[in-house]
């Protein structure tokens, strides 16, 4: 070929790689305009990688696996490594084993002469172009001329093509740490945050795999936490290594110098375990970065390729980047299984809490509720939550209380209907939940707090009139009866006119009245304890109503009888339950002197603390009590009546209390009154 020619074909090799900026395919398109050009059968081009040191072939022609190797070779190893090193053309007749390769591969290939050119741009090597002949050949200086213009201009091309590959690395990389920090971003588990983390590094780096193992302080150890990537099987992702000074193994040493640590050959791995394992994924070569918090070993990144890929530095940035992120997933993710457990906690101590608790928004609508709340209340937590509020429980009165940030806290005792219509006593608290509009509300049973409170307030103020009436009757009983007795005498006189006799009748009918509350003080001061035996409580009833409904037989009164026949006998004092149902008939028939109807009735019922109780009830549709007076009417001395003592349900709820029971009233002005006496069932009662 004349040489015009060969300058002719070479302004064709310019146009034809300067059409793309993709490596590939300018350098498949100079060796298949240049092979035919110069008459050469096999050739290869490998690029420089600074960063690295070596030369990684990226395109050949006909050359065995054999001839091309691993595809890496290092600055002075071999025909190209001597070209890269000295960055000068090399040009040999005929190979032998000198050149730097194994003379049976040169039999094996039939290869006999060898010429080598640097790529370079503006003197500056970019890589190395090979040409290998099956036939002696002498290049003359004319081509030996053509193909150093050659290697400049395919050196100019694949400069330009790399600094377009390294502008679309870095926005690889870009893209991989802006995706890593996406990650990072959510709260999640911390394995499936990892998993999310190497799949970023395969995906967005273009590593063949990515593993991440994790310390494990207390065994010394790192151990495998999340993988993807070729061959990494859930049983290869939780292998441990040792992290201790003497250890050999790449995953520890990286930790111990707190640095990456790079190996372009898997050969160069000392740790014979662990190359074994890199050896059955087919790794060519591999990196390590450490994940570290402060001066804190966390864990290690390790991304690798299975194929002829040198690793270099801008890469190991990113990883590093990765790394880094990883460190704030690692953080974020304790923090969230920290609070994981922390709500597991406070939900544990919010359900098993004493007082019954309630979380309740700006509406009082229920968010939250535990066990308690729900046997208060008669509700389960599913017909509560998002379906009720907290006011629909409160008495009336009690309704507008309003729970917001606005009251930090705040407290009240009010009254609590829950679903079966008991009406209870309960404390109840509010705290507002920092950073929202939710409100932790307390409420706290006090029904029968309040009831000893009543009762022992009840008995202090009895024995304080005790003690007055024993007083009284003390101080006046002997001059009443001396009184009286004098009265009686005179009353014998034959000379007192009849108007005399007129105020004796008087004064000696004061002084009985005076003696009958005389005797009712005596009694209420110093009752009799009650002397208990077994009653079916029916049979006092009826015997109290039939002893009254004969006497009162000329009234138009109505007697209604509801006595359930099922009700167990009592252990109770006889005669004193029938002076309290006495008491309680008489008070009724003084009600209704224009007629009306007197019922009785007695039922079997179980209070609030599941105790079965024994309910009678004595009505009457009389003139009724009024408001202001119902407050009072158990109190000594207090009457409604003008003749009255104001002992006699006073003496009634005293005999009551006696027997552990309680007597309520129910009244409305003008339209009746009704009274409840309430006893509870014991099996046996020590007198």
């Amino acid at each position: 070929m004349q040489i015009d020619d060969y300058y002719k074909n070479l302004n064709n090799i310019a146009v034809s790689v300067q059409q793309s900026l993709q490596l590939d395919e300018i350098l498949h398109s100079a060796l298949d305009d240049l092979l035919p050009i110069f008459n050469i059968p096999a050739a290869e081009i490998l690029i420089y990688e600074p960063d690295a040191h070596l030369l990684t072939i990226k395109a050949h022609r006909g050359l065995s696996p054999d001839m091309v190797g691993v595809g890496v070779i290092q600055m002075g190893e071999g025909l190209a490594g001597q070209i890269a090193k000295n960055n000068t053309p090399l040009f040999i007749d005929a190979l032998d084993s000198k050149c730097g390769i194994p003379f049976k591969i040169i039999k094996k290939e039939n290869l006999v002469s060898y010429a080598g050119i640097p790529l370079v741009q503006k003197r500056k090597l970019v890589g190395v172009l090979g040409l290998y002949t099956r036939v002696a050949r002498t290049f003359k200086t004319e081509e030996q001329q053509l193909l150093l213009e050659t290697g400049e201009i395919l050196g100019q091309a694949i400069y330009n093509s790399l600094i377009y590959e390294e502008a679309a690395l870095r926005a690889q990389r870009f893209i991989a740490v802006s995706r890593a920090i996406t990650v990072t971003q959510k709260i999640d588990h911390l394995n499936t945050v990892l998993e999310n983390l190497a799949k970023v590094v395969v995906q967005s780096l273009g590593f063949d795999g990515a593993w991440i193992g994790m310390v494990n302080d207390e065994a010394k150890l790192i151990e495998g936490r999340a993988g993807f990537g070729i061959g990494l099987k859930t049983k290869s992702l939780g292998l441990k290594y040792s992290m201790t000074a003497r250890s050999k193994n790449p995953v520890g040493r990286t930790l111990i110098l707190q640095e990456p640590l790079i190996f372009h050959f898997t050969e160069d791995v000392s740790d014979e375990p662990y190359k074994k394992w890199l050896n059955s994924l087919k790794v060519q070569s591999v990196a390590f970065v450490p994940i570290i918090s402060g001066k804190q070993a966390l864990g290690v990144m390790a991304a690798f390729f299975c194929h002829d890929q040198s690793i270099d530095e801008g890469t190991i940035k990113a990883l590093v980047s990765i790394a880094e992120q990883t460190t704030i997933a690692i953080e974020n993710s304790r923090l969230y299984e920290e609070t994981k457990q922390s709500e597991v906690r406070y939900r544990n101590l919010f359900e098993s809490a004493g007082p019954s608790l309630a979380i309740i928004d700006q509406r009082q609508c229920f968010q939250l509720v535990n066990c308690a709340f729900e046997k208060l209340c008669g509700y389960k937590r599913k017909d509560l939550i998002g379906k009720r509020t907290l006011d629909l429980f409160l008495k009336s009165e009690n309704r507008k209380v309003k729970f917001s940030n606005s009251a930090k806290t705040g407290h009240f005792e009010t009254e609590f209907v829950n679903r079966d219509g008991h009406t209870l006593q309960i404390h109840m608290s509010s705290t507002a939940i920092p950073g929202t509009q939710q409100t932790l509300v307390s409420l706290i049973d006090m029904t029968n707090q309040r009831e000893l409170e009543r009762r022992l307030y009840r008995s202090e103020e009895l024995a304080a009139i005790g003690e007055l009436s024993a007083g009284i009757a003390h101080e006046i009983r002997n001059p009443l009866v001396a009184l009286k007795t004098s009265v009686g005498l005179l009353q014998d006189e034959s000379q007192l006119s009849d108007e005399g006799q007129q105020l004796l009748c008087v004064v000696k009918e004061e002084t009985d009245q005076m003696a009958a509350i005389i005797e009712d003080f005596l009694q209420f001061a110093r009752p009799r304890p009650p002397s208990f035996e077994e009653v079916e409580i029916n049979q006092v009833i009826r015997d109290v109503v039939k002893r009254y409904k004969e006497v009162n037989n000329n009234k138009k009164v109505k007697w209604v009888e509801n006595l359930n026949d099922d009700l167990p006998k009592l252990w109770l004092d006889r005669y004193q339950i029938q002076q309290v149902f006495t008491n309680l008939v008489l008070n009724s028939l003084d009600a209704m002197e224009s007629g009306g109807t007197l019922q009785v009735s007695s039922n079997k019922r179980t209070d609030v603390d599941s105790s079965d109780q024994i309910q009678i009830v004595v009505s009457d549709t009389g003139i009724g009590i009024h408001s202001d007076h119902l407050k009072k009417i158990f109190q000594p001395f207090y009457s409604t009546k003008e003749k009255g003592t104001g002992m006699g349900l006073a003496i009634c709820r005293r005999i009551i209390d006696q027997h552990g029971g309680d007597i309520q009233v129910e009244s409305e002005s003008g339209k009746g009154t009704s009274f409840s006496v309430i006893l509870p069932i014991f099996e046996k009662k020590s007198s």
